[in-house]
């Protein structure tokens, strides 16, 4: 049951929704995903959730934003990513299994408490003091390289990706074949390695004293050190040669070694990059290559 609006009642609880997203190029569920992080910015501004440059900054599972809005996390991620391009968000990374740091963006030509800033977006400031401009000095080197890569219109992502796509040969089937068949074949050199290092260990040289119950018993139930050097130097290759599935739809293959150096070297995209690379191997879009070399031009 509805009623009318009048003079007597009281506004509903509502979120707020600046006038500039109307304007943007944005998905609804990217324009309603902002709204829900700007009133949640209320909540972190109460209770002084401040960084140590004075930014304001908000906490907010995407499991939690995708129970709030029912949708699906997936949809959550694409809509972050999205205001991540067109610079209304910026996450930082605060461990392993801590969620995110969310700060909020606003345009250039957006005026705050009465003030229009200029030059740069500016992260929303506790007080909306002027240290904005501090922000951009720390940031300046960032967002001149992100200049200098717009200048170069030629080799864009659409054309990568309209390059990628003529290349229909190579598909994800046969890049999960030759890994099989690689696999299969690392696994049976290391099979055959131990099995012959055992033998020599077992069997010895001609030259060897014979077996004696007073001497050899040590040897007989536990492995030589030899062995237990072959055994643990065999497993350290196995740990960092092998590969796991990572990104969006679990289909983007990296060993342990290159995920650790491509998060560390790029924290702030590479996440997004590594969604985006498990979306184009979703539609068999891919070059016949490893995938951590496509991430590392991607990145680079």
């Amino acid at each position: 049951m509805t009623q009318y609006l009048d003079r007597t009642n009281a506004m509903p609880e509502y979120l707020p929704y600046p006038r500039f997203l109307l304007k943007l190029s944005l998905t609804p569920a990217a324009k309603l995903i902002y709204a829900m992080l700007l009133d949640r910015y209320t909540l972190s501004k109460k209770n002084n959730w401040q960084d140590e440059e004075g930014h304001i900054y908000l906490v907010y599972p995407i499991d939690k934003l995708a129970e709030d809005l029912e949708i699906s996390a997936s949809a959550v991620k694409r809509s972050f990513n999205e205001l991540t391009e067109a610079g209304l968000i910026r996450r930082s990374r605060k461990g392993f299994s801590s969620p995110n740091r969310i700060y909020i963006m606003i345009p250039e030509d957006t005026a705050l408490v009465g003030q229009k800033k200029s030059g740069y977006a500016a992260p929303i400031i506790a007080g909306c003091e002027n240290n904005w401009k501090d922000w951009v000095g720390m940031h300046e080197a960032a967002i001149k390289v992100e200049s200098d890569r717009m200048k170069d219109t030629e080799p864009t992502v659409i054309k990568v990706e309209s390059d990628r796509m003529k290349d229909t040969e190579p598909t994800v089937i046969k890049v999960e074949s030759d890994r099989m068949r690689d696999t299969a074949q690392t696994v049976i050199r290391v099979e055959s390695d131990r099995m012959r290092d055992t033998e020599q260990t077992v069997i010895g040289s001609p030259d060897e004293p014979s077996y004696s119950p007073q001497t050899d018993l040590h040897t007989d139930t536990q492995p030589t050190p030899n062995q237990y050097t072959i055994n643990n130097n065999t497993l350290n290759n196995l740990t960092q040669t092998s590969e796991r599935a990572y990104g969006e739809f679990g289909n983007v293959m990296l060993t342990e070694a290159e995920y650790g150096e491509l998060n560390d070297a790029y924290p702030d995209i590479f996440p997004a990059m590594l969604d985006f690379l498990s979306a184009r191997i979703r539609d068999k879009a891919i070059p016949d290559e490893p995938h951590g070399a496509i991430l590392r031009r991607m990145l680079e």
